[in-house]
Parts: structure tokens; sequence; C-alpha cells
């Protein structure tokens, strides 16, 4: 009985020892949010923006973490979410514009070698990675990487285990579940996939 007690007790340590070495990851993607948006200031003083919102999660998060007040964002939030996931810079990856969920939206003056259909397959991303380490990765939300029927598309295709509403569409047909979340009768456009138990139901796509 002291072996096995012995052992497990082992058993727990090399457990923790491996929690350790893999904490546990959240990453928020705030969709079109300024730098004054909240009530965390991310310059060396509160601005009178700030003083208009209320966001004790984020002042929390804030305290407990590490706040950047020097950093880069793109003009829309495509280049932004491919970046995230790649590691690359727009003029990388070149995703410098707004993904069209259906159609190459470069148009005669675009950029040369504009990479409309965002992540592409053999690209190197985060998920995938984490995956590698070990991690079990859950996508939640909106996930417009690429336009529809592409390898960007689905987040599981580039290395997400579980993927909850993320596809191709920047945002849904609609937000309510009585309106199927923008597939009632039928129609399909912008529709949140995955959420069909809730259809009909009087509730909010953030809940």
């Amino acid at each position: 009985m002291r072996i096995l007690l012995t052992l497990a007790l082992q058993g727990l340590a090399v457990l923790s020892a491996i929690a350790a070495e893999r904490p546990n990851i959240v990453l928020f993607l705030v969709d079109d949010m300024g730098w004054q948006d909240t009530s965390v200031p991310f310059w060396k003083e509160k601005t009178l923006a700030n003083q208009h919102f209320r966001t004790p999660n984020m002042e929390r998060l804030a305290r407990q973490g590490i706040r950047f007040r020097q950093f880069y964002a793109n003009s829309v939030c495509s280049p932004s979410r491919v970046s995230l996931m790649t590691g690359q810079t727009s003029a990388r990856h070149r995703s410098t514009q707004f993904i069209s969920p259906t159609a190459n939206n470069a148009g005669e003056y675009g950029p040369k070698g504009w990479q409309w259909e965002g992540i592409v397959p053999g690209a190197t991303t985060l998920p995938a990675l984490l995956q590698e380490g070990g991690y079990r990765t859950i996508h939640v939300g909106k996930a417009h990487f690429g336009p529809v029927d592409s390898f960007g598309s689905l987040p599981e295709n580039f290395g997400f285990d579980v993927n909850i509403a993320g596809c191709a569409y920047g945002r849904p047909g609609s937000y309510y579940g009585k309106d199927h979340f923008g597939g009632k009768n039928g129609n399909a456009t912008r529709a949140v996939p995955g959420l069909e138990k809730y259809h009909g139901k009087e509730i909010h796509l953030t809940e």
C-alpha cells in the first residue's frame, strides 16, 4: 500500500510539473476595439475617453498581466487575424485587406500578389504549434481567416481541435436565436454554424 501511495504521489508530481510547463492560455482578439475604448489606459495616463467606460475585468487583467503601450495594428481586422495566427506581418503573409467571403476583392488596382484567401495550406500557425506541444486547442466566436470553402475558412483546418461558430463570415447574418443567427427560412447567408440547438430560442449570440 505504501509503495502504491508513493507511486501515486510521484505521478501527481510529474503531472504538476507538466502542467507548470504548459500553463493554460486564453487569447482574446477584440474586433475593432480602439486604444481608448476601455477604462484601462494604454497611454501614460488616463484619457477623457477612458473615463467613459467601466471595464473592471480588463482592469484586473491589466493589474495581473503585462500591458503594452507601444504597438501597431492593421487598419482592418483580416490582416490582424492572419498575423495573430501566423506570427507574420501583413507585408509578409500578404493578406493586407479585408477578406471577402466569396471572391477576390483586390480589384483592378489592388496589390500584386494579394493573398485574398487568408491562411493557406503550409502556413505555420499558433494553434498547430500548441498542438505539437501537447495542448488541446479551442476556437470560439468569429473566425474570418479565409473565404468560403478555403483552407482558412475553418479553424480546425490549421490547428484547432474544437471550433465553435467560427467560419468565413466577418459578421453573422443575425445575432438572435429567433433568427437562427442568420439562417432562418433556409437562408444561409452569414449564418453562424454549429448553434442549431439554439435556433428559434429567445437568446442572443453573446449568451
